[in-house]
């Protein structure tokens, strides 16, 4: 049985997140606020657009190399949990940022863990 945290990326299961978290936002254009109101007119162009954040607490450079290796290409396929449907479903998406964190030990700099958003195009 899959995971809701499961993601598919060009059909091969990206390594399971330490954190994932889902979320869905509007994209507007500029608004109008007359001065004479306040009021914002807003000028919504998409709504409930999916965002992904993702991030692996490192263990092995191999995952790191995958995971790169996968969210590389300008845009990708990626089959994920659709809360609103309760199904898996395939999304035009891409890797809005990637970024490491590194952590200070007794033994030196050590890389702790990588992030990725991953949005619906």
């Amino acid at each position: 049985m899959a995971e809701y945290t499961d993601i598919y990326i060009e059909g091969v299961k990206l390594p399971t997140p330490s954190t994932y978290k889902a979320g869905f936002e509007d994209l507007d254009a500029e608004g109008i606020r007359p001065i004479t109101t306040g009021i914002l007119k807003r000028n919504r162009i998409r709504a409930r657009v999916a965002k992904y954040e993702l991030t692996w607490l490192l263990k092995d450079f191999p995952d790191t190399k995958k995971i790169f290796e996968m969210l590389e290409p300008e845009t990708f396929t990626a089959k994920v949990y659709d809360y609103k449907s309760n199904s898996y479903v395939n999304k035009t998406m891409y890797c809005s940022k990637c970024e490491y964190e590194y952590v200070r030990t007794l033994n030196g700099i050590k890389a702790k863990a990588l992030a990725a958003n991953i949005v619906e195009v």
